[in-house]
């Protein structure tokens, strides 16, 4: 079994760049190496850790030095650039992010941004046996059993909405399993388990909606609507 820590950009909806990282579900050491959604054979895990390459018998993962100090210069200038840019970023997407909500247009879908340059992070851990399928319009990943998952949307945190409930899990069995789980009710951040009895058959997948947005609350919305309608009458000054 391996354990995946995932990190989803979805700004461009042509292209799921997935950055997966693969360790031992037993093992204390960080992961030796990082894998693209395209390094990852569909229908098993074997491929990931035949494909991964460590130093020093598989157990430390060195950066050669004549790398160093080229990251170092790029890690200074991330710190020096991201505080003033990630404000205005932030800033302008919740305000497209609410206006998206409140048009009768919006296909629900869809994740409401207008500028699809705009990255959008969501930090996803989960322990599976295999992906099967991964959909960056629909923010939907199907695999054929997982056992825990959370997630951290650093999008919704940082737009001062975490507190209301944007996300709904969706975990569905296939009918080979014999049961079903309903839904549960996921904020920005939470988590979702399920410890799979018996045998898990192959052809029996379980598919995860972690990230949807047709299960925007009437509550949400008329409040959206409501503190829209609020900004308007107030006189600017």
């Amino acid at each position: 079994m391996i354990y995946f820590t995932g990190i989803l950009l979805t700004g461009d909806r042509n292209r799921t760049d997935w950055s997966v990282n693969a360790v031992p579900s037993d093992s204390n050491h960080m992961p030796c190496n990082t894998l693209t959604m395209s390094d990852v054979n569909p229908t098993t895990y074997r491929n990931v850790w035949d494909r991964m390459s460590c130093h020093n018998g598989g157990n430390v993962c060195e950066v050669p030095k004549r790398h160093g100090v080229h990251i170092l210069v790029i890690l200074l200038l991330l710190l020096l650039t991201s505080p003033c840019c990630r404000a205005g970023t932030y800033r302008d997407s919740v305000s497209i992010y609410k206006d998206l909500v409140l048009n009768s247009d919006y296909s629900p879908d869809v994740r409401p941004i207008w500028n699809q340059s705009q990255i959008l992070y969501v930090y996803v851990h989960f322990e599976l046996l295999a992906i099967v399928e991964v959909n960056d319009v629909t923010q939907t990943f199907t695999c054929n059993s997982f056992l825990w998952m959370s997630w951290n949307n650093e999008f919704v945190l940082k737009a001062a909405l975490g507190r209301q409930c944007l996300r709904r899990v969706s975990l569905s069995l296939g009918d080979r399993l014999g049961e079903s789980m309903g839904k549960a009710m996921g904020k920005a951040m939470g988590k979702a388990s399920r410890a799979h009895s018996g045998v898990m058959k192959e052809t029996a997948h379980q598919v995860v909606k972690w990230l949807t947005y047709r299960e925007l609350s009437d509550k949400m919305v008329s409040n959206l609507r409501r503190l829209d309608n609020n900004r308007k009458k107030t006189p600017s000054r």
